[in-house]
């Protein structure tokens, strides 16, 4: 039995699933970085980055040009083979932090970041911890508000800060 070609043709498959290719994709993946990061600049000139923190910041790798002074064999170790080791032990219990911070268990860390005197030296940096994901959404708005309005650390309604 032979399909109709003009009946398949007629069939809107975009009206019930999202684009998956091209422009479509890339605008919505720039949504949701839009989410999860803004920049701000603040009225004496500050460019602030703030943005909500998929892994806490101890928890990133080193940058590649780090990597190569910290395999220094002066040290003993190298990194690499200790970070293997470690996911390979932490890996189990990633479903259990996902499922956790959809409960609001484990709490979401907001971060604005400013370089006032250059990328050379040392930046500064607020850091606010907020359950749930909707509260960090919006502590991330608030936050991104109050700081072009020019508040230095301004304490927001459902997130406390973190020193």
């Amino acid at each position: 039995m032979a399909a109709d070609a003009a009946r398949l043709r007629l069939v809107d498959l975009a009206a019930d699933v999202p684009a998956q290719f091209g422009a479509e994709t890339r605008a919505g993946r720039d949504a949701w970085a839009t989410r999860l990061s803004t920049s701000v600049v603040g009225p004496s000139g500050l460019e602030w980055r703030i943005r909500i923190l998929r892994v806490p910041s101890a928890m990133k790798p080193h940058p590649p040009s780090e990597m190569l002074a910290h395999s220094d064999p002066a040290y003993g170790w190298t990194p690499l083979p200790v970070g293997i080791v470690l996911a390979a032990v932490v890996l189990p219990f990633l479903p259990f932090v996902v499922l956790f911070r959809a409960l609001g268990l484990i709490r979401w860390e907001l971060e604005a970041r400013t370089y006032p005197w250059g990328r050379r030296y040392p930046p500064i940096v607020l850091v606010y911890a907020v359950r749930g994901h909707g509260q960090a959404v919006a502590a991330l708005t608030e936050l991104a508000e109050a700081l072009a309005h020019g508040s230095g650390a301004p304490v927001l309604k459902d997130a406390e800060r973190i020193d």
